[in-house]
């Protein structure tokens, strides 16, 4: 719950919650703290590839990347400025090509989800 709660805070990336604690209570309380879709074990593995083209497909249409529309994303002591295309860890700026900046906004706006080589070179 509290990995959930942090997520929201800065970003409207996709969270499938996949959990042991199947009570309504549970499920309530995962979706009330920003879970996109609830997933009670045991599953079945087709069950939750479906759930998962779903939420994709609701992100899709809305147009979420996983960036907050300030642009500013924070992870740690790490701040990313998609607007500015400048990096930050604590106060000290991080210099980065065009390209290196690129490929940092597209695996941090997409995470979690694979790319093969050939569609990393294709998106950057």
């Amino acid at each position: 719950y509290g990995v959930c709660q942090e997520l929201r805070k800065e970003s409207d990336i996709p969270i499938i919650m996949l959990t042991a604690l199947g009570d309504v209570a549970d499920r309530i309380t995962g979706l009330e703290l920003g879970a996109d879709d609830y997933v009670v074990k045991p599953f079945s593995p087709k069950e939750l590839e479906a759930r998962i083209r779903s939420v994709l497909r609701r992100i899709d249409k809305n147009g979420a990347s996983g960036i907050p529309s300030s642009g500013v994303i924070q992870i740690a002591s790490i701040r990313i400025d998609t607007n500015k295309r400048q990096v930050y860890k604590g106060d000290e700026r991080i210099r980065l090509t065009g390209m290196e900046f690129s490929l940092l906004e597209l695996l941090v706006s997409r995470s979690g989800e694979p790319f093969s080589r050939s569609e990393i070179l294709q998106e950057v």
